[in-house]
């Protein structure tokens, strides 16, 4: 076909609240074609179909496409609930489907007897990511809160942490022993 004449310009409208695009986008002189970004925004619950159209002198044409929601974060899971303080454990966020993207989770917690890493990537295609959390020696029995971050979507999971037991006495008898 022939190129573009010169000030040609493609009006572009969207159908979804969850698409933003150029209002406008000029063509270049004896252009054919003209790429522009298309922006999406995150959708919850079920797919969106969006419709973007483009107008160049008077010729509309449209294209429709979906976005989908990212998997839910459906639950975190502790390799241990409670336990002395001092060694790791494993926390575990585990997913509804596959990453479609590499990402991100973030795990948080609520005390200082506790470590979490904060970001840990995700692949893309994975199911559950796994990270190391720490924790201190504590000298009273403490409860701490684990929180995994994915999307929008956050889990918790609780510990509790008990103190070494400590000799209080140690006693022989009898005493003497013969």
């Amino acid at each position: 076909g022939h190129g573009a004449p010169p000030g040609t310009v493609a009006f572009i409208t969207e159908s979804s609240q969850y698409v933003t695009t150029l209002t406008s986008a000029n063509f270049s002189q004896n252009a054919t074609s003209r790429v522009f970004t298309i922006y999406t925004s995150q959708v919850f619950g079920a797919a969106v179909n969006a419709t973007v159209y483009a107008n160049v002198m008077g010729t509309v044409r449209s294209v429709t496409f979906q976005i989908r929601p990212y998997p839910t974060l459906t639950s975190l899971v502790l390799s241990k609930t409670a336990q002395y303080g001092g060694p790791s454990l494993t926390a575990t966020a585990f997913l509804s489907a596959a990453a479609p993207l590499n990402g991100t989770v973030n795990f948080t917690d609520n005390s200082a007897s506790v470590g979490t890493p904060g970001a840990a990537s995700i692949s893309a295609g994975a199911t559950s990511r796994a990270v190391t959390v720490t924790t201190v020696k504590v000298a009273v029995t403490t409860s701490a809160t684990i929180t995994a971050a994915y999307k929008g979507w956050t889990r918790t999971a609780n510990l509790t942490l008990y103190p070494f037991p400590t000799i209080s006495s140690f006693v022989i008898t009898p005493n003497p022993v013969y």
